[in-house]
């Protein structure tokens, strides 16, 4: 028979694990809503900026640093709609979520993802073909490139968000509100498959990339026009390098911890590595734009250049509100006519 004292110790832990993981869950939630909102402010302004000039529009990286971005502000979104959601049921003490709502919550940033990862793989195979050859690369289609890289990298997200609600049952209660605690095995060794297959071509893409940039840099034989094109590829691969850093830590370490849950088949460890993939991307599409704006010349320079446009028109707006407002309307001058008072007896000439 089992005394009172081991039943109040046993309900003390099971109390002190449901508070730990209610902390666990609001400080989740409110890194995700943080994270969303500056993602997509961001982002946003970012793309307002690529729409603005026509110059970067021009360039082929910097429409699909533009693409790239639409992912991001999408993660922006599904970040913010997550952790909003799940705070209300916090507050509300609401526990008793399904899959089907979980999976509702996450589809947009399972889209975006997905969106984020195949449009890093294209930048970063885009900076290889800029390197390799400089001069064709200057005189390929660079609105047609950008188009097939988008009509690719959104029907492929579509497939990839889609097959995860197949064989679901939405009915079911997660441990977990997320994503990876919702999905089938199945697409779980799918997600890890595709993960880690785009962060290996991305690092193929890289490393070629560097090694054939310090040969060309080094040969006698470069011409100095080619030398002088791969200067300004090198500044613009610089920048996509440290987003690539970025990447890399925010991205690929944490599905690498996904790989060994996954591979343990850790429902709950699966659940907890997913919310940290969720944070992780929101910490990469918030530090791709401040890359941008610091480290990339046009981009950045363009930014600034809104930046002042924006503060001219409204300054030029404020002093001419201001002057009409201390204009003051002098009154009307007296006529300096004098009318004869004795001009109406006068006969009139016939």
């Amino acid at each position: 028979m089992i005394n009172s004292t081991s039943m109040n110790v046993a309900s003390a832990a099971v109390f002190n694990i449901t508070t730990e993981k209610s902390a666990l869950i609001t400080a989740t939630n409110v890194a995700l809503l943080v994270l969303g909102v500056i993602s997509i402010v961001g982002n946003g302004f970012l793309l307002l900026v690529i729409a603005r000039y026509q110059k970067l529009r021009n360039n082929l990286c910097t429409l699909l640093i533009g693409i790239l971005a639409i992912a991001d502000l999408g993660s922006g979104i599904g970040l913010l709609d997550r952790g909003l959601v799940e705070l209300i049921w916090e507050m509300n003490g609401y526990y008793n979520y399904n899959k089907g709502e979980c999976l509702a919550l996450g589809f947009m940033s399972l889209f975006s993802v997905h969106m984020g990862q195949f449009i890093t793989a294209f930048i970063a195979f885009d900076r290889l073909d800029a390197v390799r050859d400089p001069f064709g690369y200057a005189t390929k289609n660079k609105l047609k490139r950008a188009q097939i890289a988008l009509v690719v990298t959104v029907s492929y997200s579509l497939f990839g968000m889609g097959i995860a609600f197949i064989g679901v049952d939405f009915s079911e209660h997660p441990d977990t509100c997320a994503t990876g605690s919702c999905v089938l095995n199945l697409y779980a060794m799918y997600w890890v498959t595709f993960a880690m297959g785009v962060a290996i071509a991305i690092v193929y893409a890289y490393v070629k990339t560097t090694l054939i940039l310090r040969r060309k840099m080094h040969a006698s034989s470069t011409s100095v026009v080619e030398k002088r094109e791969l200067s300004r590829q090198v500044a613009v691969f610089k920048t996509i390098r440290l987003v690539l850093f970025v990447y890399a830590v925010s991205w690929c370490l944490p599905n690498f911890q996904l790989i060994i849950v996954t591979v343990m088949n850790s429902a709950t460890g699966i659940g907890y590595i997913s919310s940290l993939i969720a944070v992780g991307t929101g910490i990469n599409s918030s530090v791709n734009v401040l890359i941008y704006a610091c480290k990339h010349r046009e981009i950045g320079g363009h930014m600034r250049k809104f930046f002042c446009s924006y503060n001219n028109g409204v300054t030029t707006l404020h002093n001419s509100q201001a002057r009409r407002s201390t204009t003051v309307t002098m009154p009307a001058r007296p006529s300096l006519r004098i009318d004869n008072p004795r001009q109406n007896d006068m006969p009139s000439k016939t």
